[in-house]
């Protein structure tokens, strides 16, 4: 199962670990020898640093053991073969795949039509259809949404 994040985040490459404000609910860093890189909302990643904003999570839903083979795989290919590129991020937990976020909708219909169960926030309640421009308008748990979709096809995601 897997639950969208309502986050917008951004993938940063930041200059030093004291740059990074830990308090956010999403904040995510890795160090190495050669960078310092955080995943962190958008409206928390630092001014001064590396940054690619408008990425969106898929949160792989409960806590998933090591031993535990081919999930990341079975998603990558699902997203590798609609053109979708991922960006994945891993705690003890569990993982977090990332796409921009234009891609998110699409890339929620792909997992969906290949088997892959999406929790509940991530639907949307329709309330308007506005037939001359072809959306559809609702809410989600994320507030308002909107996309132009058919008929019982499709995500809506918000704007």
């Amino acid at each position: 199962e897997l639950q969208i994040l309502p986050q917008v985040l951004s993938v940063c490459k930041v200059d030093a670990v004291t740059d990074i404000d830990l308090s956010g609910e999403f904040v995510f860093v890795g160090k190495t020898n050669e960078e310092t890189s955080l995943v962190c909302a958008k409206d928390s990643a630092p001014e001064d640093c590396v940054r690619d904003d408008g990425w969106r999570a898929f949160l792989v839903a409960g806590d998933l053991d090591f031993s535990l083979v081919g999930i990341i795989a079975g998603i990558s290919a699902i997203l590798t073969e609609t053109g979708i590129s991922i960006f994945v991020v891993s705690t003890y937990n569990t993982d977090y795949v990332l796409v921009k976020e234009e891609k998110l909708a699409p890339a929620a219909a792909a997992l969906e039509a290949r088997g892959m169960s999406l929790l509940g926030n991530s639907k949307i309640i329709i309330r308007e259809i506005r037939p001359e421009d072809g959306r559809y308008v609702g809410t989600s748990a994320f507030g308002p949404a909107r996309q132009e979709v058919k008929p019982g096809r499709g995500w809506i995601v918000p704007i």
